[in-house]
């Protein structure tokens, strides 16, 4: 039986990588001038939207709970690591 623990970790994993990938197609989409496929946008949409959503969790920055906060959180995640993958290129 799961608890109400197992259950929101998992609704946490699920939209921040979701939400993630979303940001990645999202940058692709509008990053035109690059040779690269989707493939590293989406990785890297995924990796900021876990690192993301669990950092400001963490830190308690954005007070908003349940799947909102989550999509926020890891919006903000994956949105900084795009831009900074972008900065560095």
């Amino acid at each position: 039986m799961h608890s109400l623990r197992q259950e929101a970790t998992v609704d946490f994993l699920f939209t921040s990588l979701v939400t993630g990938a979303a940001f990645g197609l999202v940058a692709y989409a509008l990053d035109k001038g690059r040779q690269e496929g989707p493939a590293s946008n989406i990785i890297l949409g995924l990796i900021g939207g876990f690192l993301g959503g669990w950092l400001l969790s963490a830190a308690d920055v954005i007070k908003l709970a349940g799947v909102e906060g989550d999509v926020i959180r890891a919006g903000a995640g994956a949105a900084l690591l795009l831009f900074a993958a972008k900065m560095f290129r």
